[in-house]
């Protein structure tokens, strides 16, 4: 924002380096998505001199941005250090972290089986086992999963399979898993997010938006199947939404509920994956990835209610704070 001055803060292993890093910070970007590996850090310091030590993979990072004039850094999150580079002859030193908590564990394969449990069940278990506080989306907190094989497997893979079916993603943030529908809008407190308003004076640069996509719906029915264990047959749902063409679920769901969530899920899944956005404003630390965009004034087209999948926090020095917005049409009700 003009007239303000962009700040950073950042601790290594629990020590508060923010004085040391800001005068030497070249650029940090911050990455705040869904998925497994959605969510890191980069920061790019001038190291002359040879001052700063290079920290250690696996060495917790806390990292946050702002203002100094609107009362400092807001926290976006921690991480761990992944890898750090030195190059030179310029002594430069480059700092690689990732969501914190997540780590190799989620990617073991296992072999066990769900049976009976909720989404909520499973998932609290899960994240107890990655040293993570779980985060379900109240929507689906009590949906059943009738049976669920896992095998040879990854948690992380079968929670991505178990959201694929009702437009939810498991995502790791701040020490925390969470699985919620896309385009929700849930903090990791269950709270909604704060609502990301964007006009003409909040662009940045000459290509400040993209727009990409058309507004028309994939498909005009969606179908399921599962099996009913009292005709021993294959029974179908579907919603139909128009003349377009049927997609259908290549799964075979064990009761009629579950196939209905899938149904459901693939439906909003179409829907929100037609029409992407891309801009690129002026930073403000608050912004948060899977809130709401409301865009006026910009582009006839452009301008309505969005989701934010990803939001990318931008440093260059001292001088300049940006955010790289990713986004879909919000999702017709």
């Amino acid at each position: 924002m003009k007239g303000f001055t962009p700040q950073i803060y950042c601790s290594i292993n629990g020590r508060n380096v923010s004085g040391l890093m800001q005068p030497r910070l070249i650029r940090a970007t911050v990455t705040d998505g869904t998925g497994i590996e959605s969510d890191g850090v980069t920061v790019e310091l001038d190291n002359a001199g040879d001052v700063i030590d290079r920290p250690q993979k696996g060495d917790p990072l806390v990292f946050g941005g702002g203002y100094r004039e609107t009362g400092g850094p807001k926290r976006f999150g921690s991480y761990t250090i992944e890898d750090a580079e030195k190059s030179g002859p310029k002594r430069r030193l480059t700092v690689i972290a990732r969501a914190g908590g997540v780590g190799e564990k989620s990617k073991e394969k296992k072999n066990r089986a769900w049976d009976g449990k909720t989404i909520k069940e499973i998932v609290n278990q899960i994240a107890g086992e990655m040293n993570l506080s779980p985060a379900v989306d109240p929507d689906l907190a009590n949906i059943k999963i009738p049976y669920r094989a896992q095998l040879n497997e990854s948690d992380w893979h079968m929670l991505s399979q178990i959201g694929q079916r009702l437009g939810a993603v498991p995502t790791s943030k701040d020490g925390h898993l969470v699985f919620a529908r896309k385009g929700k809008g849930m903090s990791i407190s269950g709270q909604a997010l704060p609502d990301v308003e964007i006009g003409p004076d909040d662009l940045h640069g000459e290509d400040a938006y993209r727009l990409r996509g058309c507004a028309r719906a994939k498909y005009g029915t969606v179908r399921a199947y599962w099996h009913d264990p009292a005709t021993v047959t294959r029974k179908k749902v579907e919603e139909k939404d128009g003349d377009g063409p049927v997609y259908e679920i290549p799964e075979l769901y064990q009761d009629e509920a579950e196939a209905k969530e899938a149904v459901k899920g693939q439906r909003k899944n179409s829907d929100r994956e037609e029409e992407k956005l891309s801009l690129t404003v002026v930073g403000k630390e608050t912004r948060q990835a899977e809130a709401k965009l409301k865009v006026s004034g910009i582009d006839r087209d452009a301008d309505g209610e969005w989701s934010i999948d990803s939001i990318t926090h931008n440093f260059i020095g001292s001088a300049i704070y940006t955010n790289n917005i990713e986004a879909v049409r919000k999702e017709k009700k």
